[in-house]
């Protein structure tokens, strides 16, 4: 029956009541069947009793014919003797079960304390695992605080404890007791779970999911289903409770990646502290009770593991700590992969993985029924390193969470005057559980008010944090950081000069990294893409959040970065540590601070956003100090004369979004200056003479609506690099100034004319936004620069126009994916006013030229053909143009057009648009001529549809390609009847969108098959088979908003388009009488609302849905619950806003309800 027993405790009881069976899919492994049931499984005298209803757990079906009646030999209380040793110890019979709220560490007891009390009390023995305690309750609370410090004790080698100390053999060690809810195990030397400052607890106190396991009964079975490893036992690891519904997801997405999906590489990363050990140790045990997996084994890799020591790590999880005796170097993985490719489904965990190895290097055989793997790390890098096949990042508690924990980790209840400050406690930890956990056990104890609202206080002012959190917090989190090169250290302490919890655009911070020296090179551009790359890796190590930045209105969305408070606090705890810092951005102040705050040894103060209003007169004296940020202080007024008088250091200075009006003299003495940056300081009119600057690099005036002058000495600037005069009242730079700056990398002047010959000299310029007077200058100066990465050319036009020029050459790509503020990538030209001049003829465009904006021009369009790179063209008031022909040629034009815009041609009366195959949207304004859009009837062409059926769906006979159309918008076209037919609208799979505005002769938007002539159609096509609309309508959705069309009489005829439309907006379309599409007893499948607009607060848009006619009686029923009114913004369904009108005119008439009476409005 296997191999014999080994001497020890006798075989448990429960056995009499099983009998040993073969393994039918592997005749040398043991299973056991019930004698009762005769169902079969895998396992030991631990899932014996669950199965006989002895003792609580999971992963196997309890006996439903056996009583405990039956099992004279076993205790009533069906206790293993695990269980019973428990009870001597003074703990529950269901087992040690981690329940924070169920113990309470006394506050006076210190952990050093409770260590020296388990010493002292502490003697267990081998093979009958007896335990004698003093005080268990000691030992239970200790247990529980360890949990919540644990990651803040530094790592301390098992191999330094002295065996004498603890009266515990090495079996009774063989074994590792887990505790840690802050989700790390922070730091080399440490083992696999081991409890710092502390010996090991027997096994017998390993407990998970309410189920006792006995590792020698699990022993004595010899095996899991399949296991290549006898003596290789799977014990609960001590865990605590989960909080929060996000860390329960975790867990149970990572099951069914490993159970259901057979997913074989699974990545979990998270900053420090944040729960990912945690969240592996649930999953840890929840592998251990289910009997599909033969094994599990956990490895704590550790900061500086080598392969070797993770090879040796394995070997002793695997108990097989000998595997490697006098092996080669070479020979070690393919030991280790052979030992492990023994392994039926088995899942190892590699938590706290801080680089990436590969799996071959050390000898891991992951594959489909045998090895799995789950690993922990806090850089997202090492997962995709890795090649996990699923990546799962673990965010912070909710403030809702975070007061679960707290509540739990503090453990006794909390006096009513304590809880609003302890909940704020809480929410300043900003859902860390590892800070979470150090707060609330800082504050046990704590009695007085004053205590806690000064903790509170403390919190909220980085740089004097709680010496709890300074010795137990930040350790943890700056392995994160020391892991990091010195560019990146310094990069990520940039982050930390802005406001909590506050959104910074990519562009800008890497501005400040190249302004404050931490980026150098030569080439910007080269700058920029470093910086990008830093803050790439710095959101995978998890200590930089990506976030979008939602500008409002027509402003883009932008890229930034946000950085977690708790690792702010640690960073500014570093810098003031390295070089001291005032650092009080986002902080409510009205003054500056006083001179008192202005220590002579400051580096570097950040008052960002911290709405300063008044500067006193007074002349800091900081000569050490490099760097002033004051950007955002809108209320902030004129410096006195004297501020920068005793601040000769100063290099970066940015006083962007500030109320100054005038740049105060002093700065004019700061010779080491390299960055002024004013950007939208609104009111700014004067700026002294900038000659003595010689060492400023950079210059940014954008957006500085005042200034009328350029500063006087700007030709003496030889080493800028950067120049930005956008958004100005300058109307002219004096000649040959620009010429001078040779150093230039990047020049932005807006509608400032430049001349071309200046902009030939600067040979190292990468980006250019700039006006020239004509064409050919473009041709001559800028056509074939190397240099140049970037560029926006206004050619034409006239200067600087009060109310903005029509033509915006910004990328539709950047609305997109927000660059906006950039000017990398872009490669646009605006050509207005350009008199004779024809492109492809007298000037040629750039053939890299992605968005082309052409107004006022009536010459040839030919040289447009040739622009493969183009994505977006925009053709305005061209009012000569009666028609755009090459946008008819067949051929690979344009072939990356993306968006077609067209507004204020007067004469065109055809657009004709076919082979576009990117094209996705089209926008067509003010063209009051215009009768169709994509495509127009020949002669020929109609005499093809007298042979069609008249119900056929026709199909074009000319190659129309426009495969990716999504949108088509039309607005003030007043001669357009329709905007397609049905035909040309079955031939735009894609297209999901149409707007109609104020179009005054619209009839219908998509046309039937009776037209204006009597002819089937505009466009005379082919039929398809019935077949392919159907296809169609599956997957398409289809929005339409139609405003201000005073004869619209239908939208489609075709009743076949009910299956498409998902959303109808609608406003003022008073002849519409009939939706036949929607006339039906059920709603269409895809519909989702529709909106009637009004435009104020009456009723007409509710009284033109009460008037139309239906010819299905129950149609109009059916769709009301989809149907809303939208007035003011607010959009509510039309039965509540019937009820408001019903209402009203009781009101109206004095009468609330029957018999009652109420005031008159206007009483």
């Amino acid at each position: 029956m296997g191999k014999p027993r080994k001497p020890g405790k006798p075989k448990h009881p429960c056995w009499e009541y099983v009998k040993p069976i073969q393994d039918p899919a592997n005749p040398s492994k043991k299973r056991w069947q019930c004698n009762y049931c005769n169902k079969d499984y895998s396992g030991g005298a631990a899932r014996i009793q669950v199965h006989l209803g002895l003792v609580i757990g999971q992963g196997i079906e309890p006996c439903q014919k056996f009583k405990k009646g039956h099992m004279s030999q076993v205790p009533e209380n069906g206790m293993s003797s695990a269980a019973e040793n428990a009870q001597v110890a003074g703990f529950p019979s269901g087992g040690l079960v981690f329940n924070q709220e169920s113990l309470n560490i006394p506050p006076q007891t210190s952990l050093g304390g409770a260590i020296r009390s388990i010493e002292s009390e502490m003697d267990c023995s081998a093979h009958t695992s007896d335990l004698s305690m003093g005080d268990s309750t000691i030992l239970a609370a200790t247990i529980n605080y360890f949990s919540a410090v644990v990651d803040s004790q530094p790592p301390v080698d098992p191999s330094n404890i002295m065996p004498q100390q603890y009266n515990m053999s090495a079996s009774t060690l063989n074994r590792e007791l887990m505790v840690d809810i802050g989700g790390e195990n922070p730091g080399p030397g440490v083992q696999s779970g081991l409890l710092r400052y502390s010996p090991d607890l027997p096994e017998e106190y390993h407990q998970a999911d309410a189920m006792q396991v006995d590792r020698d009964t699990c022993r004595e079975s010899g095996q899991r289903t399949g296991a290549a490893f006898p003596d290789l036992t799977c014990d609960a690891i001590l865990v605590p409770e989960l909080v929060g519904q996000e860390f329960n997801r975790v867990v149970n997405e990572i099951w069914d990646y490993i159970t259901k999906e057979n997913i074989l590489h699974v990545g979990i990363y998270g900053m420090g502290g944040v729960g990912k050990t945690t969240i592996v140790k649930h999953l840890y045990n929840k592998v251990c009770a289910n009997a599909d997996f033969c094994n599990v084994l956990w490895v704590t890799v550790s900061k500086d593991c080598s392969i070797h020591e993770l090879q040796n790590k394995i070997a002793k999880a695997i108990n097989v700590p000998d595997l490697f005796k006098d092996a080669d170097k070479v020979m070690r993985p393919t030991l280790l992969y052979k030992h492990l490719s023994k392994q039926k489904k088995s899942l190892i965990i590699l938590d706290d993985l801080w680089q990436h190895l590969e799996l071959k290097d050390v000898g891991i055989p992951v594959m489909k029924d045998g090895i799995q793997l789950v690993l922990t790390t806090r850089n997202r890098h090492v997962c995709e390193k890795m090649l996990c096949q699923k990546t799962i990042g673990v965010k912070p508690l909710s403030n809702e969470e975070s007061w679960t924990l707290f509540v739990r980790t503090f453990g006794s209840d909390l006096s009513p005057s304590w809880e609003p400050t302890a909940k704020s406690i809480a929410e300043e930890c900003k859902g860390m559980p590892l800070a979470i956990v150090v707060m609330a056990a800082s504050m046990r104890g704590v009695h007085s008010d004053h205590v806690w609202e000064d903790t509170l206080e403390t919190l909220k002012h980085p740089g004097a944090l709680q010496e709890d959190m300074q010795t137990s917090v930040f350790p943890i989190l700056r392995y994160s950081y020391d892991c990091l090169d010195a560019e990146k250290q310094q990069c990520l302490l940039q982050c930390a000069l802005y406001p909590e919890d506050w959104k910074v655009p990519r562009e800008e911070l890497i501005e400040l990294c190249i302004d404050e020296g931490v980026i150098g090179g030569d080439s910007r551009w080269k700058m920029h893409n470093r910086g990008h790359r830093l803050l790439d890796e710095l959101e995978k190590a998890c200590l930089l959040e990506y976030v979008p930045i939602h500008g409002g209105g027509f402003v883009a969305l932008t890229k930034g970065v946000r950085m977690h408070d708790v690792i702010r606090d640690m960073a500014l705890y570093i810098m003031n540590a390295n070089s001291p810092c005032m650092v009080k951005s986002g902080l409510h102040l009205d003054d500056m601070p006083g001179e008192d705050e202005w220590m002579p040894n400051l580096q570097r103060v950040s008052l960002m956003k911290s709405r300063v209003k008044v500067v006193s007169s007074m002349s800091p004296n900081c000569p050490k100090l490099t760097t002033l940020l004051l950007s955002g202080c809108w209320g902030l007024g004129d410096f006195p004369d004297c501020f920068f008088e005793w601040l000769p250091g100063l290099k970066v200075i940015d006083l962007s979004d500030t109320g100054i009006r005038k740049v105060p003299e002093s700065i004019t003495n700061l010779e080491k200056l390299n960055a002024l940056i004013l950007k939208r300081c609104c009111q700014l009119y004067v700026i002294p003479s900038l000659a003595k600057l010689t060492s400023l690099k950079k210059l940014d005036l954008q957006g500085c609506e005042c200034l009328q002058e350029v500063p006087d000495g700007l030709g003496m600037l030889v080493n800028l690099t950067y120049l930005d005069f956008s958004k100005t009242r300058i109307e002219k730079i004096s000649d040959g100034v620009i010429g001078k700056l040779q150093k230039l990398q990047y020049l932005t002047t807006n509608y400032i004319k430049v001349k071309g010959e200046e902009i030939a000299k600067l040979k190292k310029l990468e980006s250019l936004y700039c006006r020239l007077q004509y064409g050919n200058e473009q041709s001559k100066h800028i056509q074939h620069p190397t240099m140049i990465k970037s560029y926006a050319l206004i050619i034409g036009f006239h200067g600087y126009d009060d109310q903005g020029p029509r033509l915006c050459p910004i990328d539709e790509e950047d609305y997109k994916f927000g660059k906006v503020n950039s000017m990398w990538g872009k490669k646009s030209i605006a050509l207005g006013d350009i008199g004779q001049y024809s492109m492809g003829e007298t000037f040629h465009l750039p053939r890299d030229v992605k968005t082309l904006a052409v107004e006022h021009y009536n010459g040839t369009w030919s040289d447009i053909c040739r622009l493969e790179d183009l994505g977006e063209l925009q053709i305005f008031d061209c009012r000569e143009v009666s028609a755009l022909l090459f946008l008819s040629q067949q051929g690979d034009h344009c072939p990356n057009l993306k968006v077609l815009q067209i507004r204020g041609c007067l004469k065109l009366k055809h657009l004709l648009v076919r082979y576009f195959k990117k094209l996705e949207k089209l926008y067509i304004y003010e063209c009051e001529e215009l009768e169709s859009i994509i495509g127009g009837a020949t002669d020929e062409e109609e005499s093809l549809t007298s042979s069609l059926p008249p119900n056929a769906i026709p199909a074009a006979t000319f190659p129309l390609q426009l495969p990716l159309l999504t949108s088509i918008c039309v607005w003030e076209c007043s001669k357009m009847k329709r905007v397609l037919t049905l035909e040309l609208f079955m031939l735009l799979p894609n297209l999901q969108f149409i707007q109609v505005w104020y179009c005054k002769e619209m009839k219908e938007v998509i046309g039937g098959q009776e037209l204006d002539h009597g002819a089937t159609s505009s466009l005379f096509l082919s039929p398809i088979t019935a077949a392919s609309p159907r296809n169609q309508l599956s997957t398409r959705k289809l929005t339409l908003k139609l405003y201000c069309l005073e004869e619209l009489e239908s939208i489609c005829s075709w009743t076949g388009l009910r299956d498409l439309i998902h959303v109808i907006n609608i406003r003022r379309c008073p002849k519409l009488k009939r939706i036949e599409m929607l006339d039906n007893a059920s709603p269409p499948p895809s519909l989702e609302e529709i909106v009637l607009e009004e435009e104020g607060d009456g009723n007409t848009e509710k009284l033109w849905w009460e008037s139309l006619e239906w010819v299905h009686p129950e149609a109009k029923t059916a769709l009301e619950p989809y149907v809303f009114v939208k007035s003011f913004g607010r959009k509510i369904p039309l039965q509540e806003r019937r009820d408001h009108h019903h209402l009203q005119k009781k009101k109206e008439y004095g009468v609330c309800g029957p018999g009652q009476l109420v005031k008159d409005s206007g009483d």
